[in-house]
């Protein structure tokens, strides 16, 4: 990707700053949001080409807070899943064409919501445990959505809220399970000759990112994270109805 023009460069950047905010804030959808909006800046194939460094860099600013919590076992079926999975998503990123890829993550992104707001109304008991050898086809098949279109949540999600575990346990799992995807996807589009080069970029978007996750921690406190985080969904479901249309 070459340098971006100004205009262009400054929607990007908000973008990020936007979705690195609602992660602090409510906990989830750093990738959903940047993949909900991107598309319509830059064009689906490049919006995944260019969250993937940056979803590498949000996530270890995650995961280190919570890293005594990750689930190893967990891992050690979803990894292997992931290792297949990942590859083929990226093959599905340069063979489909632009409209298609567009469909894909509008169709990704509406299936979390409608998920998620089955869990919160359901009031989903994790005392339910699912069998861990679950996690290797859930690891394809998250690992197939994260390397097309950075968008591997709705699998994963469900798989580890159906485990007996505490939530800071889901979450750490889940930020190292995102953690290797994206630096696979980025080991592979690198490989490819595909990662953003541009300097101006990185320059731009990291700063901004650490503005955006560290004002959503300190406001999480403050605000209703259950009404805030229903606003989201809504939001994020009505762009992905506006990118499958």
């Amino acid at each position: 990707m070459p340098d971006p023009a100004p205009l262009e460069l400054a929607a990007i950047g908000v973008v990020f700053l936007l979705s690195a905010f609602l992660q602090g804030l409510a906990g989830f959808g750093f990738g959903m949001v940047s993949m909900a909006m991107l598309p319509f800046l830059i064009g689906a194939r490049m919006a995944s080409v260019v969250v993937a460094p940056f979803a590498v860099l949000n996530t270890v600013m995650l995961l280190w807070s919570l890293r005594s919590e990750i689930q190893f076992a967990a891992l050690s079926r979803l990894v292997p899943g992931a290792v297949v999975g990942v590859p083929l998503g990226v093959m599905i990123l340069t063979a489909f064409p632009e409209g298609a890829l567009r469909r894909l993550i509008g169709f990704v992104i509406l299936a979390y919501c409608v998920y998620e707001a089955w869990r919160r109304r359901a009031k989903l008991d994790t005392d339910i445990s699912l069998s861990l050898w679950w996690g290797v086809p859930v690891g394809v098949l998250a690992g197939a959505l994260g390397g097309a279109v950075n968008v591997g949540g709705p699998p994963i999600v469900l798989f580890l809220y159906l485990q007996p575990w505490k939530r800071d346990a889901v979450r750490a799992t889940l930020c190292a399970f995102f953690l290797f995807v994206a630096a696979l996807k980025v080991a592979l589009l690198l490989k490819g000759g595909m990662l953003p080069t541009s300097p101006t970029l990185y320059g731009v978007v990291i700063p901004l990112m650490w503005v955006g996750g560290t004002v959503g921690l300190r406001l999480g406190g403050a605000l209703s994270k259950r009404r805030f985080t229903a606003t989201v969904l809504v939001m994020l479901a009505v762009l992905a109805v506006t990118l499958v249309v």
